[in-house]
């Protein structure tokens, strides 16, 4: 076997780091297919006060369920500049959501807040419904951007918004 040149080992090298590169931030990267079946994320009742649920915040299913000003909605978690899960985050401001990555900041209900020159655009919400059963529903297949917010099927109207309380801190 012939000893490596010097080029053989650098086209090698590069070759080497792209795929470990490609490969090892392929499930941040991607944006997976939307699972068809509605993701369950509880009973109506549960949602009783205003306030942010991160329970199915991290992947797969990448949703925060926000209540806010009379209305719950699901907000996709994936941060637009490179769809790293953003993470709730408490500040003296209030609450607010943050990529982890590069510092892109949102408001809860998914709206710009400061991109850091990165993020660009606001998270997107889910479609979102209720069964017959009284449980919510998050329908990762329909998605709204932040000129549709007020589309139907992007939030659920909440009946008893006048006497809604804020969520304890």
């Amino acid at each position: 076997m012939e000893p490596m040149n010097r080029r053989a080992f650098v086209i090698g090298t590069v070759a080497t780091t792209a795929a470990v590169c490609c490969c090892g931030f392929s499930d941040v990267m991607a944006a997976p297919a939307a699972d068809p079946k509605p993701l369950d994320v509880g009973k109506l009742s549960d949602y009783a006060a205003d306030g942010v649920t991160d329970k199915w915040a991290k992947l797969p299913t990448a949703v925060d369920i926000v209540r806010q000003n009379g209305k719950l909605f699901a907000v996709n978690t994936r941060c637009t500049h490179h769809r790293v899960p953003v993470q709730l985050r408490k500040t003296a401001g209030g609450d607010e959501l943050q990529c982890p990555a590069h510092g892109a900041r949102f408001a809860v209900d998914g709206s710009l807040v400061d991109g850091l020159g990165k993020a660009r655009t606001a998270l997107q919400h889910f479609g979102i419904s209720v069964d017959a059963h009284g449980h919510v529903l998050v329908d990762k297949t329909t998605v709204f951007e932040e000129r549709d917010w007020d589309a139907d099927g992007s939030f659920i109207k909440l009946a008893d918004a006048a006497t809604t309380q804020p969520a304890a801190k």
